[in-house]
């Protein structure tokens, strides 16, 4: 079994091959450490692999296996989920999407193989895909990328434990977070008046994400009998097939007593892609017309305004929480960006406290 030790003042490796045992120095020097350092414990896995005469986490003499292959199996595991309701037609559409993109990326970067997929390769890829897209989307692709590896393994004869090190973060390049896009009073009158000529598709969600901080397809997918107007509630469709049942102000109460209906529906059955195509390009016209304004504005600044707001107002976050849906906390305090009034008004506040 491959060990790892210390040998005056660096780290040794000794593993097996071929039944010949083996010796040789890391070069990593050693500092009395208790626990062995990251860079020493890669070359251990790697020399482990070795003794189950397995590379990357695949065996040596299995036929190496394209990539086309591997994605075709994961999408069509995608749809066999879709049809058992495991998941959502959101969540295949996204695949669809991105997926295609990401197979034009990793054949430019010579990765024709799942065996391919070992760290170099992957800090490369990642490294390279950072430059073009926003980090949430790079989580993505990477997320993407790890689960056609793994349905690989899964449903391999003869599965291995493997390090997986598209989704690891040792590869995801480190991205500094960035403020984003916040709407003001001034931002919501002229959204509101460019409203009023806009597709009713693109009315009614961006004026229900406006005054619920909800994402797009679940402004969309609200049913009539979502709203409750006795109880001033409306019970919004989040992902993971959760629902969730938040207040409805009185002008939202108003805006969906008066909006004509589709049977049991507010507005027709609608794709994710085709949705946001349209309020995209509602907010690509509104730029145009009003040069210097609404730069980084999409339909999710709704969220991110909602949630800033409120943590403005200091509403409890536990609250804030339970309006928009969120159940962790990290999650939720990336949507609150800086307010320069409040930052104000805190720092004033300090200061008067000592009188």
């Amino acid at each position: 079994m491959a060990t790892a030790f210390p040998v005056g003042k660096y780290y040794y490796v000794q593993w097996s091959e071929a039944g010949i045992i083996r010796r040789k120095s890391t070069r990593i020097p050693y500092h009395g450490l208790k626990t062995l350092p990251d860079a020493v414990k890669n070359i251990l896995a790697a020399k482990q692999l070795l003794e189950g005469n397995i590379r990357f986490g695949i065996r040596e003499n299995a036929a190496p296996v394209p990539l086309d292959e591997a994605i075709n199996r994961y999408m069509a595991y995608l749809h066999q989920k879709l049809a058992m309701r495991k998941i959502t037609s959101r969540s295949l559409d996204n695949a669809m999407h991105r997926v295609p993109l990401l197979a034009e990326r990793l054949k430019r970067s010579g990765i024709r193989y799942i065996q391919d997929g070992h760290k170099a390769n992957c800090m490369k890829f990642m490294a390279g895909l950072s430059k073009d897209y926003a980090p949430s989307t790079c989580q993505h692709f990477a997320h993407l990328l790890s689960a056609i590896w793994n349905q690989y393994i899964k449903d391999d004869r003869d599965p291995v434990e493997m390090r997986n090190w598209w989704h690891n973060k040792d590869v995801l390049p480190e991205q500094e977070r960035k403020e984003r896009a916040v709407l003001s009073n001034e931002d919501w009158v002229i959204i509101e008046e460019a409203l009023k000529t806009a597709d009713p598709r693109v009315r009614f969600v961006c004026t229900v994400g406006h005054f619920t901080g909800a994402r797009l397809m679940a402004c969309a997918d609200i049913m009539v009998g979502d709203f409750d107007a006795e109880k001033h509630t409306l019970t919004l469709p989040e992902s993971k097939k959760r629902r969730v049942t938040v207040g409805c102000c009185n002008q939202l109460s108003q805006l969906l007593l008066d909006w004509p209906t589709c049977g049991s529906r507010f507005i027709p059955v609608t794709r994710p892609n085709v949705m946001a195509a349209e309020v995209s390009d509602f907010f690509k016209a509104l730029r145009k017309a009003h040069p210097g304004r609404f730069a980084g504005v999409s339909h999710h600044t709704f969220r991110r305004t909602f949630i800033t707001r409120a943590y403005a107002l200091g509403i409890p976050k536990q609250h804030s929480m339970a309006l928009v849906g969120h159940t962790q906390q990290a999650t939720h305090d990336l949507y609150k960006q800086k307010v320069d009034d409040v930052l104000v008004t805190a720092a004033q506040q300090i200061a008067d406290s000592w009188n």
